[in-house]
């Protein structure tokens, strides 16, 4: 259809289909997976530039979120590519055991697919990356030899710093004591250390040590749990990686919100 209308009450709102741009579903084959994309390509006459999209946290598709900023660039002359993450939507692969460069290597073959099409302008082809997004984003523009990087909630730290820090802040907010955060810090540190170690003795001994603290999970995991859990093994994928010296490798016009 080419418009859509809602009625709310006496209110009528018609949507109509934008005439500046067309939708396009493709597949892009990589290591291990099958990606399922679209891309939103402009109608005008001549090469347009290029973006690829990579998305935030979790099991997002295309449409999770961020696929008006796909629209947006269309509707303003750039050729802009969409994917269902690993395992979501109508991709195959487990975005919960991939690297940051893995995923990386996803947006760099994006990028290789838009400069393929005849429409795009080959010498013109960038990534608008979101939150933790913005990990792979980099990797990709530097690998992939992008013409330009956005980042949209960036970082700037690793994301084991990160989310220190953020849990924190919430606990400052919250009035908890200076004392008590210098105990959750420790505590916080060291259980990180046993993850990416996958020691479970390391961490049950913090586990006890810091018993009865308010800010501590509730249960103690099992070894097998603390082994084999899924979010346990991303967390050791992606804790060790820092993206300083990525971002120093820069040399392309970024944009950081």
């Amino acid at each position: 259809a080419d418009r859509l209308t809602l009625q709310s009450g006496d209110n009528t709102t018609i949507a109509r289909k934008s005439p500046v741009y067309v939708r396009e579903d493709i597949q892009i084959p990589v290591e291990g997976a099958v990606l399922g994309c679209q891309i939103l390509r402009p109608v005008g006459a001549g090469k347009h530039p290029g973006v690829v999209l990579v998305p935030g946290s979790g099991a997002v598709d295309r449409f999770a979120g961020y696929y008006i900023v796909a629209e947006l660039f269309a509707q303003h002359g750039m050729a802009s590519l969409v994917c269902d993450k690993r395992g979501t939507g109508t991709s195959t692969g487990d975005w919960r055991y991939q690297t940051f460069e893995q995923q990386a290597r996803d947006v760099v073959a994006g990028m290789q697919r838009l400069r393929s099409r005849p429409e795009v302008d080959a010498s013109r082809v960038g990534i608008w990356a979101l939150s933790q997004g913005t990990y792979p984003g980099p990797i990709a523009a530097v690998t992939g030899d992008a013409s330009f990087l956005i980042m949209v909630a960036g970082f700037g730290n690793s994301l084991r710093d990160t989310v220190m820090a953020s849990n924190i802040e919430r606990m400052e907010r919250s009035g908890t004591t200076t004392a008590e955060i210098e105990r959750y810090k420790d505590y916080f540190r060291r259980w990180q250390q046993a993850v990416m170690a996958n020691d479970f003795r390391a961490y049950e001994a913090v586990y006890k040590q810091y018993a009865g603290a308010p800010w501590l999970p509730g249960n103690l995991q099992s070894e097998n749990v603390f082994k084999t859990s899924w979010q346990n093994a991303r967390a050791r994928l992606m804790w060790p990686y820092d993206p300083g010296a990525t971002l120093r490798q820069l040399k392309i016009p970024v944009l950081v919100f």
